[in-house]
């Protein structure tokens, strides 16, 4: 009896500490991207960036995970999913760290390797914990979607102090977020050595069926709906302060501004998918979110 109750415990500490990673990498799946866009003035400047090579540097990771996604199944197939995270987490940690280095080519290969960093955790997260938590999926969802909104508004909106106010300069407002990655790492590495085995029979599972989504119409519908929605989503992030501080605002103000479009956001990134996964069909929801984003610009 006690040998079970022990067990029970050990589980039940374990899922814990697997929510604490998921949240970890949802906190890390925004703010090499979303602490960018107020800090590409300064950059410009420093670097001596013409406006198109700046928009090339914003679009970058977009690039890269259109690239990138279609490939991670597979090399989570063969190497299992938490060690395919601790190696995106790497990869946007070294991304981070010498995209701060104040030349052109640094900016771009950091970039480069911090947008492949994120496509990994884009493409992993809702698929593991799909698999963890069939049942609670949708509140699941809603914690880690809820957590990568509010760590992406903050990384927008103390940017610029970080920079200025501390001293740091843009590449020490970079630098800042690699200790999210770095805790995010330790914590995947524990997390791999407790559950390595059920790891590789979700990649088993998971690999059956990539066929058979090329050629389902939903799936290339959502597909859609979702480069739309990305779309949208990191235009704003990239240039909205440029756009509001180019009418006049200071950027101060156009970086809070950008913070709280984001934070507007979240008690729709928390509800929405429990309502999703309770209903029977999505689509009245993806047209009020399509319908809001339109009236909104």
């Amino acid at each position: 009896m006690e040998f079970l109750e022990s067990k029970a415990n050990t589980k039940s500490t374990y899922i814990y500490f697997f929510i604490i990673g998921i949240v970890l990498i949802a906190f890390n799946l925004r703010p090499a991207i979303t602490s960018l866009g107020p800090l590409v003035g300064m950059i410009q400047e420093d670097v001596g960036l013409a406006h198109w090579s700046a928009g090339l540097l914003m679009s970058l990771p977009l690039v890269v995970f259109a690239i990138m996604s279609p490939l991670v199944p597979k090399i989570a197939n063969k190497l299992s999913n938490e060690l395919t995270l601790i190696i995106g987490l790497t990869s946007l940690l070294i991304g981070i760290a010498i995209r701060s280095i104040p030349m052109t080519f640094f900016l771009f290969a950091g970039t480069l390797l911090a947008g492949l960093g994120i496509a990994i955790g884009n493409v992993l997260l809702p698929a593991v914990v799909k698999e963890k938590f069939p049942e609670k999926f949708g509140l699941m969802t809603s914690v880690y979607s809820t957590s990568m909104g509010l760590i992406a508004s903050l990384a927008s909106g103390i940017s610029i102090p970080l920079a200025t106010d501390l001293n740091l300069g843009w590449q020490g407002a970079q630098i800042v977020w690699t200790i999210p990655v770095i805790v995010a790492i330790l914590m995947w590495i524990f997390l791999r050595k407790s559950n390595g085995r059920d790891s590789k029979a979700i990649q088993q599972k998971v690999g059956t069926s990539e066929n058979r989504l090329w050629r389902t119409p939903l799936a290339w519908q959502i597909a859609i709906f979702m480069g739309f929605q990305s779309f949208l989503f990191y235009v704003t992030i990239s240039w909205l302060p440029e756009i509001l501080h180019s009418h006049g605002i200071s950027m101060g103000t156009a970086r809070w501004m950008l913070s709280f479009t984001q934070l507007v956001g979240l008690p729709a990134s928390f509800f929405i998918p429990v309502l999703a996964g309770r209903s029977s069909t999505q689509v009245w929801i993806d047209f009020t979110i399509g319908l809001g984003a339109v009236v909104g610009n």
